[in-house]
């Protein structure tokens, strides 16, 4: 399109008949003064915080403008020289808005690779409000991320086996965070580098959806979010296997291509391979014999449920099915304690065929395994005074059998209430009788003291006293 046409499309965009429409003056300001003669300079060669700041720089050129003062004379009054709004160069509110709006609309076309073009039939007044959305969402969006910063923080990779589960968290993290080009940076390693024209037509749900598919992966902003996108994946992989992979690109600061690297290291044919084959390994080993400390049921299920995601990845595509799940787990089940359990399940009327799923199982042998593995209480089978048992205990316990001895459950549900108080006031009597022979004996122990204490003075006096002269008595010569 020759460039004079261009100029006078860009002329005819700013001086439409809409809100924001710019006058004659500010119009030539902008193109004989400031040198924007179509919309390509206009984008080329203006930054978004000129373009914010236009009106400023539109009214300093403006301001002292001789062809933009009328002189106004009334009668009897001296003559005033007024502005005339029709020869001043001015941009208002609405229309620095919706110079900022094209402005930006060029620039997302541009990075979409589309044709940029000043005609009518293509920047509509619709094409003008869905980029202003566009500039209040990406104000929300920051605004949110100001405010809150609590998404899930991906791990470092240890192994390469887990790398799936180790990439659909670092998905996500990455989702999260927005680069130069003002959207997530997973659009840095998508699949397909160029877009096609099908994408280009195509209809998005989203704008972010829009723009990581068609954004150009050339330029300042992608150079910006490259090297970011470098950084954020060199945090996770440090100290990791995928080290090595990643830090050839340092140099380049080349996130994209580290991060592919990575992805068909890690997803190529073999390593592909051997996680379906360690997958199946870990389902043919995984099985349940007995609850222990370190291994229970929950330890169970959760690794069949790890095994099972694994299989499922679109990089593997080896999905079990539901019912093959179903199946497969009971037969895993050896403890003979849930055999019941199983056979429950087995023939539940309310388990559906169809709606057998892991997770439903999962749910059912938690359940109805709860009573199974329920810990007994730290006093069971030893002396109970407060449990009454259920069902029939047998026989009553005649009276002169009843002491004040150790009694099972199953024993003590036989004796009547009247036996039961016996029992329990023998014990307080035998109680009682045990701490008065304990301080019985301290007083004993007692006395024996004070007596030794009081002979060894006697011997000291015989000694030393006034007796010290005096002859051994004849029970002492008969000693």
């Amino acid at each position: 399109m020759a460039q004079a046409q261009q100029a006078q499309m860009f002329r005819t965009l700013l001086a439409g008949n809409r809100a924001g429409a710019l006058n004659a003056p500010t119009i030539d300001t902008l193109v004989n003064v400031h040198g924007i003669v179509d919309i390509q300079t206009f984008v080329a060669y203006m930054t978004e915080e000129q373009v914010k700041s236009i009106s400023k720089m539109v009214r300093h050129v403006t301001q002292a403008a001789p062809n933009t003062i009328d002189v106004v004379q009334v009668v009897g009054q001296p003559a005033v020289a007024v502005p005339n709004p029709a020869k001043t160069a001015l941009i208002n509110v609405v229309a620095g808005t919706k110079l900022h709006a094209i402005w930006y609309w060029a620039v997302l076309r541009e990075r979409c690779g589309k044709l940029l073009s000043a005609s009518a039939q293509v920047l509509t007044q619709a094409e003008i409000t869905k980029v202003m959305a566009r500039i209040q969402f990406e104000k929300d969006v920051k605004t949110a991320e100001a405010d809150s910063n609590t998404g899930k923080k991906p791990h470092v990779l240890k192994k390469l086996e887990k790398y799936n589960e180790w990439y659909d968290v670092f998905n996500t993290h990455l989702y999260t965070c927005r680069g130069a080009a003002r959207i997530p940076l997973c659009y840095l390693y998508r699949d397909m580098a160029v877009p096609t024209q099908e994408m280009k037509d195509a209809e998005y749900e989203s704008s972010d959806e829009e723009y990581m598919t068609l954004f150009a992966l050339a330029g300042s902003y992608y150079q910006v979010d490259n090297a970011t996108l470098f950084n954020e994946l060199m945090q996770y992989v440090e100290g990791g296997p995928g080290e090595s992979i990643v830090k050839p690109y340092r140099s380049a600061r080349n996130g994209r291509e580290a991060m592919l690297a990575l992805f068909a290291y890690a997803n190529g044919t073999d390593a592909r391979e051997r996680r379906a084959a360690d997958a199946y390994n870990v389902l043919e080993t995984t099985t349940f014999n007995k609850m222990s400390r370190n291994y229970g049921l929950d330890d169970f299920l959760g690794r069949l449920r790890d095994t099972y995601t694994i299989l499922a990845h679109p990089d593997i595509g080896q999905a079990v099915a539901e019912q093959r799940k179903w199946q497969d787990t009971l037969e895993k089940i050896h403890d003979p304690n849930l055999q019941m359990v199983k056979m429950t399940i087995k023939n539940s009327a309310s388990l559906h065929p169809e709606s057998k799923t892991f997770e439903q199982l999962a749910s059912k042998l938690k359940e109805l395994s709860h009573d199974v593995y329920k810990k007994p209480h730290p006093r069971a089978g030893r002396l109970i005074s407060s449990t009454k048992s259920s069902g029939s205990p047998g026989p009553p316990i005649k009276d002169c059998d009843v002491t004040n001895k150790d009694y099972s459950q199953k024993d003590w549900g036989r004796l009547t209430s009247e036996q039961k108080s016996k029992v329990q006031k023998l014990r307080r009597t035998e109680k009682e009788a045990k701490k008065r022979r304990v301080k019985s004996a301290e007083r004993k122990e007692e006395s024996d003291d004070d007596m030794e204490i009081d002979s060894a003075s006697e011997d000291a006096g015989t000694q030393f006293g006034r007796n010290a002269h005096k002859s051994p008595s004849k029970k002492q010569k008969k000693k």
